[in-house]
C-alpha cells in the first residue's frame, strides 16, 4: 500500500483519514484526531514516552532507537544487530521507560540464547546488558514494577516470561523463568503490562490466529485467566490510558487488518479506537494520560513505517462567543 495524499475529515461521528490507497485509517472516537508524527521508519516496533514527553521508538530494521518530539527525532542508540526473523528484518523489539526514567530495550531476530535485554540512560548511555538465557530471546515485551523494581520480559520465540530482580547496586541479576506459556497453549507472548497485582500478557499466537490477552499473578506467575481478552490476531503491544483503560495493537493476519483496541480493565471488553492500519506494531501513552503514539510498520522491509499521534480534539470556541453575543443583545434591550 502506498498512499499519495491524506486528509482528515469528520463524517457521521467518525474521524476518517482518507487516502488514495486500498484502505484508510478510521478513528472510531470523534473526540480524537490522528496525525502523522514521523515517517520513513524501518519496521518500527516498541515505543514509549518519558516523563517529559519525549518519545522513544525502535527503528528496528535500521538497528537504532530514536528519541524525539514534535516530528524531530535522532538516534540515541545505533548498531543494534539486525537479522531476519520469518522474513522480517528486525533489531530492537521492546522499548520501555522504567519508573526511574531509564530506558530498557530487547533484541530480536538473532538466535535464541544470544539476544539480550539492555538497560541504558535516556541519552542511550549503557547501564547494563543482561546476560542472555538459553531459553529466552526475541524480547517483545519489557515492563518494570514501580513498587519492587522487578523486571518482566516476554520471549516470543520461546513462549516464556522471565524476571530479574534489582541487586541494590543499580544493576539486575540473572534472568529467571517466571511462566512457561506454552504449557497453557499460549503462543508467542509479546506486549506485557503490569496492572496492580497481575501481569497482563498479550499473545501474537500462530500466524492468523485470533488470540488475545492472559493474566498472571504478578508475584507467583500463576495463570489467572487465559482468555482475559480474546479475538485479537497478531497482538503486538500493550499500554494503559490515564483513566485505566488498556490499549492493545493488532498486527493482523493481512495488510490493512491493523487495529488499535481500547479495553475495559475490569471486563476485558474491547472496542476499536483506530482501524485500517497496515500492520500496527507498537503503542505508548504520553504523561498526560490521553495522548497516544502509535507505530504502524507498513509493508515489511519497505522502510515505510509510520509513527502516528492521537490527540484530543480541542473543544470548539464557538459556544462562548455565542453566549457573549446573546448577553450583549439582552443588555441592549
Amino acid at each position: 500500500m502506498r498512499c499519495t495524499s491524506q486528509s482528515l475529515a469528520i463524517a457521521t461521528g467518525v474521524l476518517l483519514l482518507s487516502a488514495a490507497c486500498a484502505h484508510a485509517q478510521v478513528v472510531h472516537d470523534p473526540s480524537y484526531q490522528l496525525s502523522t508524527e514521523l515517517t520513513g521508519l524501518g519496521n518500527p516496533q516498541g515505543i514509549d514516552v518519558d516523563a517529559l514527553g519525549n518519545v522513544y521508538v525502535a527503528d528496528s530494521s535500521k538497528g537504532t532507537i530514536l528519541k524525539g518530539l514534535a516530528g524531530t527525532y535522532a538516534p540515541i542508540i545505533s548498531g543494534i544487530p539486525v537479522s531476519e526473523f520469518f522474513g522480517l528484518e528486525i533489531g530492537a523489539l521492546a522499548v520501555h521507560i522504567g519508573p526511574d526514567q531509564t530506558l530498557w530495550y530487547g533484541e530480536g531476530g538473532r538466535s535464541t540464547g544470544v539476544e539480550q535485554i539492555h538497560h541504558t540512560s535516556l541519552d542511550g548511555t549503557l547501564i547494563q546488558s543482561l546476560a542472555p538465557t538459553a531459553q529466552g530471546g526475541n524480547w517483545s515485551g519489557v515492563a518494570v514494577d514501580p513498587g519492587s523494581g522487578r523486571l518482566y520480559a516476554s520471549s516470543a520465540n520461546r513462549d516464556r516470561i522471565f524476571t530479574s530482580d534489582p541487586t541494590g547496586s543499580g544493576s539486575y541479576g540473572t534472568l529467571a523463568e517466571f511462566a512457561n506459556t506454552a504449557s497453557s497453549a499460549l503462543t508467542s507472548p509479546t506486549g506485557i503490562l503490569i496492572d496492580g497485582d497481575r501481569l497482563l500478557v498479550g499473545y501474537y499466537g500462530p500466524w492468523g490466529a485470533a488470540v488475545g490477552i492472559a493474566s498472571y499473578d504478578l508475584a507467583t506467575g500463576a495463570l489467572l485467566d487465559d482468555a482475559f481478552v480474546t479475538e485479537i490476531p497478531g497482538l503486538t503491544a500493550l499500554d494503559r490510558m490515564g483513566d485505566g483503560r488498556i490499549l492493545a495493537t493488532q498486527f493482523g493476519a493481512f495488510e490493512g487488518d491493523g487495529v488499535l483496541w481500547l479495553i475495559d480493565p475490569a471486563t476485558g471488553e474491547k472496542t476499536a479506537l483506530v482501524s485500517g492500519l497496515t500492520s500496527a506494531s507498537g503503542v505508548a501513552v504520553a504523561p498526560d494520560g490521553t495522548t497516544i503514539y502509535l507505530a504502524d510498520m507498513g509493508i515489511a522491509n519497505e522502510g515505510e513505517g509510520i509513527l502516528y499521534k492521537l490527540t484530543i480534539v480541542p473543544a470548539p470556541a464557538v459556544l462562548p462567543v455565542l453566549l457573549s453575543a446573546l448577553v450583549c443583545t439582552r443588555r441592549r434591550r
